[in-house]
């Protein structure tokens, strides 16, 4: 069973999450890749903190919906996958924009991120289509299954 460290570090965009429904998507996307993992972190941050890190981190100053910091550090008894930072109002804001539901635009933003964290690279085209068709693939799974995220805006 893997713990969710969950963190929102931002105000910008009001919400509270399901903690239960995180450790599911999390589970999921484990499972799936035929993993395990005793930690991951989610962060979810302001546009603004998300700019700041990407640039510290990517020399990229622009607006990001999520970030994945894989850790991995064998040299403990457990195992910390790593850290995803997700900016909730860019999920908002794409959401409108695709005429989709916020939370399936944030659960879209975890498995992301964890598939970041498992190997997956989006860099190449090969990459990009492998870990776009894993994506599109997990997120149908988790839909059908009723497993989004959930939660509620405040």
């Amino acid at each position: 069973m893997c713990r969710v460290a969950y963190s929102n570090r931002q105000r910008e965009f009001p919400i509270r999450i399901d903690k239960t429904s995180l450790k599911t998507v999390v589970e999921v996307v484990l499972q799936e890749e035929l993993q395990d993992a005793d930690i991951v972190g989610l962060y979810l941050l302001s546009d603004r903190m998300m700019r700041y890190y990407h640039k510290k981190f990517f020399n990229d100053p622009s607006s990001t919906d999520c970030m994945s910091f894989p850790l991995d550090d064998q040299t403990t008894k457990k195992r910390h996958l790593g850290e995803i930072m997700i900016c909730p109002k860019t999920a908002h804001l794409v959401a409108q924009k695709e005429n989709i539901s916020f939370w399936k635009e944030l659960t879209l933003y975890l498995v992301h991120g964890m598939l970041h964290l498992l190997g997956y690279e989006d860099t190449t085209e090969t990459g990009y289509t492998m870990m776009t068709q894993k994506q599109t693939f997990l997120l149908s799974s988790l839909e059908q299954n009723q497993c989004l995220i959930r939660g509620f805006l405040l």
